[in-house]
């Protein structure tokens, strides 16, 4: 089955925990509706078969989507990188949270998620999850260059104006605090 350029084929699909024969969630990160279409076929059965891909939307940088339960009646939004990890890898273990590796939020591909601590987090990936779900003001390519200022000994204040941030989070650059994993 096709659609759009995507082929099913291609992604392997399990159900959305909780929601079982309701949704299914691929390994690239698309929900799909199994939701009865609110018809019969000419045979007289009644549609079951994939209503449609879920539209996604965006949610402090995160792709979201809304699932219906069947007992609920008010939808609930859910962020995709979650679903995925857990149909893939099972629930979230105690203190842990899901890490997008390469920092993208709307990268939800199987093999760019792994569950993680906070540190690991903000120190390995230097990113924050989606509990605290704030903008970084700072690009890889921006602690790059600070990392080369410092080295040339220019003032942590005068570092922090330039990219708006604060002298702790320059300090915790140069100290490899956070963003230990960018080089």
């Amino acid at each position: 089955m096709k659609i759009g350029n995507n082929t099913f084929s291609e992604e392997e699909w399990r159900w959305v925990i909780g929601y079982e024969s309701r949704y299914k969630i691929s390994d690239k990160g698309r929900v799909q509706s199994f939701l009865p279409r609110g018809g019969q076929t000419i045979r007289g059965i009644p549609q079951n078969e994939p209503q449609r891909i879920k539209k996604q939307v965006l949610s402090a940088g995160y792709p979201t989507v809304l699932l219906t339960h069947k007992n609920e009646h008010i939808p609930k939004w859910y962020r995709v990188h979650r679903l995925v990890l857990e149909a893939f890898l099972g629930p979230c273990p105690d203190k842990c949270e899901a890490i997008h590796k390469d920092g993208s939020r709307t990268n939800n591909h199987l093999s760019n998620l792994i569950w993680g601590t906070r540190s690991q987090n903000l120190s390995e990936y230097g990113f924050w999850n989606d509990k605290n779900p704030i903008e970084f003001k700072l690009s890889k390519e921006d602690v790059l260059k600070i990392r080369k200022a410092i080295t040339n000994g220019k003032v942590i204040k005068t570092i922090a104006d330039k990219y708006g941030v604060c002298t702790n989070t320059i300090r915790n650059i140069k100290s490899g605090v956070s963003w230990k994993g960018v080089v």
